[in-house]
């Protein structure tokens, strides 16, 4: 009785993975808890999932952290799982380990739109003034990052 009363007031921590839905209609999946290479791939198989055909893919990324020697090429390696998404997208990044990011995406696809940003709040007003009810945001990049910021500017929208 204990195990199934704990279980039905359960409620995960906030930014892992959950899929929320703003006033407009627009569908996101806050998962900025954390990030690595891993999760960024999975989360972009969930949001790829979320999407409909007219909707645009919003990637909201911010830099992974703590990865090591082998940060560069981390970051640089999800260009091809970005390209792989389809070109119904939009790729927002803040942090300056994204800038590797950046890069190595306008080298492999440049017809992707990426925009770099200084801050989480510059990067939600972009958000704001172009989302539209049919599209699906990712906010993802590891907890140091604050991507929850972006969350909470765009969630009164």
């Amino acid at each position: 009785d204990e195990i199934e009363e704990g279980l039905s007031s359960f409620a995960p921590s906030g930014g892992r993975s959950q899929l929320e839905t703003l006033n407009s209609g627009v569908k996101v999946l806050c998962d900025f808890y954390n990030a690595n290479p891993a999760s960024m791939r999975a989360a972009f198989k969930v949001l790829k999932a979320s999407a409909t055909g007219s909707s645009v893919m919003w990637l909201c990324l911010a830099d992974m952290k703590e990865l090591g020697e082998q940060e560069e090429s981390l970051h640089r390696e999800l260009a091809a799982d970005i390209e792989a998404l389809g070109s119904n997208l939009r790729v927002l990044l803040y942090g300056d380990k994204m800038k590797w990011l950046s890069d190595q995406i306008r080298k492999d696809a440049p017809k992707i739109s990426v925009k770099e940003f200084g801050s989480q709040e510059l990067m939600a007003d972009e958000l704001r003034k172009q989302l539209k009810p049919q599209d699906v945001v990712l906010l993802k990049g590891s907890r140091s990052m604050r991507m929850e910021k972006v969350w909470e500017h765009i969630k009164g929208q």
